[in-house]
């Protein structure tokens, strides 16, 4: 019960971090697969890798795994649980703490806004107007039209034998 999404870019430079986990010598291929699963769990697999590898051959990829749970404690508030996981240089201390460094960075920066939106929300009662989605929001409107269509059909009766 969810959605995925995937996206792969090819034929582009590594990105700085990329570059220094990874030490491409060259051009990268980069996939990501992203499942929306119901009630509220993302997963992300990710990889990158030197573009002239063929695509099932990632023993040369930077790979990454990433779980994010997220539960209603009220209608205001809500448990985010996350973690993330990595294949390459798992001998090194550094490089798993800058990665972890790193998703708490952006964590931290999502979170300002998702309170912010929250402040609205309870400053706007039902006067708040509905999101307008951007075109980068199209996963999350359809997760969002799929957590609707269940939540119509869970309150929908049920026919008895």
């Amino acid at each position: 019960r969810g959605l995925r999404i995937s996206r792969d870019i090819r034929h582009t430079v590594p990105a700085p971090y990329h570059a220094r986990l990874g030490q491409f010598a060259g051009q990268v291929n980069r996939h990501m697969s992203y499942d929306f699963l119901v009630p509220g769990i993302f997963l992300l697999q990710a990889h990158v890798k030197p573009d002239d590898t063929p695509d099932d051959d990632l023993s040369q990829a930077l790979c990454t795994r990433s779980c994010q749970a997220l539960t209603p404690e009220t209608a205001g508030s809500t448990h985010y649980f996350f973690m993330q996981a990595h294949n390459f240089r798992t001998d090194d201390a550094t490089v798993t703490e800058a990665l972890y460094q790193s998703v708490v960075q952006a964590f931290e920066e999502d979170k300002r806004i998702i309170e912010a939106q929250q402040r609205l929300i309870d400053l706007g009662g039902a006067d708040v107007p509905p999101m307008k989605p951007i075109a980068a929001d199209l996963a999350l409107v359809q997760f969002r039209r799929l957590i609707d269509r269940l939540i119509a059909e869970e309150q929908m009766p049920q026919e008895t034998a």
